[in-house]
């Protein structure tokens, strides 16, 4: 399958059989300069395979500047996780199956990791970041390097009630947020627990200290602990709550007192018209402006883009309204849900767009671009799976292993 993007720099077919070696007036190598020119137009999957060629290779392939020459050709991967029904009773113990596609579909990477609950019941938000997570169905959080494919356990955030035992399934859930201060280059999650439907506690862990989980002050208002109402921004964490948007800040770990508020012409219902998303370092607000009585546009998916511009003054511009067309349909259970991913150089824009067709459903990548008001169709998620995260990484070497080696390594 194509490439959903391609650019000027990549070439069209990108095969991994291009010559690496040519004869020269010298040793029969090609020279060092040369040798990374090529290297660097070929996409991950081949290159983490080129790391066992020989020494020199390795050392080439796990320099910094040329991982960040690299990766500022690539475009970012995307992880998908196995999806399952949720049962009518219990909870289902499974090992969780998260594969790393690039954008043409290709599997770059694949990881297991057991005692897990279903993908799409995990409230693990989505980061952008250098690693991925998934929770277990112990209700501790699961720390996944892609670069060295280690898994490892972060602490329990609550232990016991009040009669030392374990909380009971179904009591209480802790819906988990990774972002990174950007000022000393920590990464933290940020961990909500809700009992009974109301907030019970909130901590910080810092991956790589020692003090483990740390109380910090709750939320101003009472959050929506789902990834789509998420996102993580120059070292803050946004949440979409029902007063407003509430804002954590990971340097100073504490909740803004003010609440962002977002002037719309309609009256906004903050849960489910309202998700929030990061593209190029800014905040944006996307706001689904046609709901079941407007008829307007009854056969496209229609969402207004708002990038905050000054957080100060809380200034938010409209950048564009994204119209994805969808099949006609008289079903009133037919549902399409838009989410931006990423933003291209050019002004597209990435988006996860999910549907549902009666009881079936279907998930892929779209490319959307605002200037010409047309998309691309870009791959397909499997059958099975679901979307789960954007990953900003690099699988030629690890950023994050020195941080996760205190803690116990699982599969």
């Amino acid at each position: 399958m194509a490439l959903i993007v391609p650019t000027e720099r990549q070439s069209n077919d990108e095969s991994s059989n291009v010559p690496m070696v040519a004869a020269t007036s010298d040793d029969g190598l090609l020279p060092t300069d040369v040798l990374r020119d090529i290297l660097l137009r070929l996409p991950i999957k081949p290159l983490c395979r080129l790391h066992a060629v020989c020494r020199s290779w390795r050392s080439l392939l796990s320099d910094s500047s040329f991982i960040a020459a690299h990766d500022a050709r690539q475009q970012p991967l995307v992880a998908v996780c196995t999806q399952e029904p949720w049962p009518i009773l219990g909870y289902m113990v499974k090992a969780e199956d998260v594969h790393i596609q690039d954008t043409s579909g290709q599997l770059v990477r694949q990881m297991g990791v057991e005692n897990c609950t279903p993908g799409n019941n995990s409230n693990v938000a989505c980061t952008n970041l250098d690693l991925l997570c998934v929770e277990g169905a112990d209700m501790r959080l699961r720390v996944l390097d892609p670069a060295t494919g280690v898994v490892s356990l972060l602490p329990d955030v609550i232990n016991v009630d009040g009669d030392g035992e374990r909380y009971e399934y179904g009591r209480y859930f802790t819906m988990y947020v990774v972002g990174r201060n950007d000022s000393t280059g920590e990464t933290k999650v940020l961990a909500i627990v809700r009992e009974y439907g109301a907030d019970s506690c909130c901590k910080v862990l810092t991956l790589g200290d020692a003090r483990g989980w740390r109380e910090t002050g709750m939320p101003p208002t009472h959050v929506y602990l789902i990834s789509q109402y998420t996102a993580h921004v120059k070292g803050v964490l946004f949440f979409v709550g029902s007063q407003g948007i509430a804002a954590y800040d990971l340097e100073k770990d504490t909740w803004r007192t003010d609440l962002l508020q977002l002037a719309l012409p309609k009256p906004i219902n903050y849960l489910g018209s309202l998700f929030l998303a990061e593209l190029s370092d800014s905040l944006v607000a996307c706001y689904h402006g046609n709901d079941q009585e407007d008829q307007t546009c009854p056969n496209d998916a229609s969402m207004d883009l708002w990038i905050l511009t000054d957080s100060d003054k809380v200034i938010w511009s409209k950048q564009c309204t994204i119209t994805m067309p969808q099949q006609a349909s008289t079903n009133p259970g037919d549902l399409t849900s838009l989410h931006p991913l990423w933003s291209l150089d050019d002004g597209r824009i990435v988006f996860w767009v999910w549907k549902r067709y009666g009881p079936e459903t279907v998930e892929f990548i779209q490319v959307y671009d605002p200037a010409t008001r047309t998309h691309t169709d870009g791959i397909q998620i499997p059958t099975g799976y679901t979307f789960h995260a954007v990953y900003k990484g690099s699988l030629l070497r690890s950023t994050i292993d020195m941080k996760l080696r205190m803690y116990p390594v699982t599969v």
